[in-house]
């Protein structure tokens, strides 16, 4: 494992970051060596949403618009995920496998989709779950999310042992753009609701 170590210490960031995409290939000392560069220079989070650098880009056909309300969505993906973060924080970390993934086209003023969709077994039951966030402008973690993994691929969860049905894997999304697009989509509401019902309260 030393000698893994050393190699790794002489690549750059993009270079530890590219292997990291292709782990699956590396023995299980030459994973761990690489894990433990990549926390040492803090670029755990950069490693999240890595994608293959050396593949051509794929053509990805984006699914159809969705709904998302005014942007209001946007917000409730967010607290969505923060909640399942804190529910899932004492957790387990359990293996599961991606079932699919789906990237959404922007509609007419509304936000698009990026979501992945998995499935694990926790003490001989099997559940499902689902990492998904609303977005305007964020598309490199989008795309991350949507096309970063490939069905059947193995991620790993954390599973909430007194819900297990309750399970959390991180988008690799940012809170800011969530929070303006969100709180933004709500005045939206509460300003057309306000033209719609003073008529009849004076």
């Amino acid at each position: 494992m030393n000698q893994f170590a050393t190699d790794y210490r002489q690549l750059d960031n993009d270079e530890l970051l590219q292997l990291w995409v292709e782990r699956s290939q590396l023995v299980g000392e030459a994973k761990e060596a690489l894990r433990e560069e990549i926390r040492r220079r803090g670029i755990a989070k950069e490693a999240e949403v890595a994608v293959d650098r050396r593949a051509e880009p794929p053509e990805h056909e984006l699914a159809p618009a969705v709904e998302t309300f005014a942007n209001v969505s946007v917000l409730w993906w967010l607290i969505r995920e923060v909640w399942l973060r804190n529910q899932t924080r004492e957790g387990v970390s359990v293996q599961a496998t991606v079932d699919s993934t789906r990237q959404t086209r922007t509609g007419w003023r509304s936000a698009a989709r990026a979501e992945l969709r998995y499935s694990y077994e926790y003490e001989g039951v099997r559940y499902t779950g689902r990492a998904v966030r609303d977005f305007v402008f964020n598309s490199r973690a989008a795309d991350a999310l949507a096309f970063g993994h490939a069905m059947g691929e193995q991620v790993v969860v954390q599973v909430n042992p007194r819900h297990p049905e309750r399970s959390y894997y991180p988008t690799g999304f940012g809170w800011i753009e969530s929070m303006v697009l969100g709180v933004f989509g709500l005045a939206v509401w509460f300003f057309l609701l306000g033209i719609l019902f003073v008529p009849f309260l004076r």
